[in-house]
């Protein structure tokens, strides 16, 4: 085995690391502020999940926040509202 410098673990001879990043996204706002880093991925299920629950609807942002809570029931991790907040802006801007 040889030390493999700064990841600090040791590989067997011949070994290759694959380091696989995930794509990343920065987010807009419409009043110029700071946007957020998102994931393209959960960008993209987020937005879809948006524009489907706002198909011919006029919602508030709470019933949109509740259809989109919903519709991605199991299927996205972390807070939801957050991502659909942060999309929403985005899709404004």
């Amino acid at each position: 085995m040889r030390w493999n410098g700064w990841r600090k673990y040791l590989l067997p001879p011949g070994s290759q690391v694959v380091l696989m990043v995930e794509a990343k996204i920065l987010s807009k706002h419409p009043q110029d502020k700071k946007g957020v880093n998102l994931s393209k991925a959960k960008y993209d299920i987020v937005r879809a999940a948006i524009l489907k629950c706002l198909d011919g609807n006029e919602l508030s942002q709470m019933q949109l926040t509740d259809c989109v809570t919903k519709a991605l029931e199991g299927r996205l991790e972390g807070a939801v509202q957050c991502y659909a907040e942060a999309v929403k802006l985005d899709l404004e801007a």
